[in-house]
């Protein structure tokens, strides 16, 4: 039977803390933790890698939104001080950057912290537990209706030439 939901992951029950321990990258190591996993965990359970591949699909989105918010960021202040200097007033907008990203900062150590947390608890329990956006992206993309190693499902058909 192929997987036509993430419930439908083949699941090994020694392979849980698997599961689990890849959400700590939520906490350090980010794609270097989980590049790892992907390695060492390549020929594991359908679930583990769906742990590992939607984890790696939220790091890399939040990485590409921070890199896009440092350089909107940094050309706010840049503007600002520019325009300031040019009118002899106080940066005025300065006032609303930095609460702005003081919010985006720790909102951002906030959810890390979350998901890790949340992550790390259903993957002990083997529950299924998708990440909202990536891990259902990911699952559409990679596992839904695949079968096999690395999500790729076999034609059932024997070699040519024997």
């Amino acid at each position: 039977m192929q997987p036509l939901r993430v419930e439908d992951l083949e699941k090994k029950p020694d392979e849980f803390a698997l599961g689990g321990i890849v959400h700590l990258s939520f906490l350090f190591g980010m794609f270097i933790f989980s590049g790892i996993m992907l390695a060492v965990c390549k020929d594991k359970s359908e679930y583990v890698r769906f742990q590992i591949a939607q984890v790696l699909a939220t790091q890399v989105a939040w990485l590409c939104f921070l890199l896009c918010y440092v350089a909107l960021f940094m050309a706010v202040v840049m503007f600002t001080i520019f325009t300031s200097a040019a009118t002899k007033s106080p940066p005025l907008a300065i006032a609303v950057i930095i609460p702005i990203h003081f919010l985006v900062v720790f909102g951002s150590i906030f959810l890390n912290l979350i998901l890790a947390i949340v992550g790390m608890i259903k993957g002990f329990q083997g529950k299924d537990w998708a990440i909202p956006v990536a891990g259902k992206w990911v699952f559409r993309k990679f596992f839904q209706g695949k079968r096999g190693g690395a999500g790729v499902s076999g034609s059932g058909s024997r070699p040519s030439g024997t």
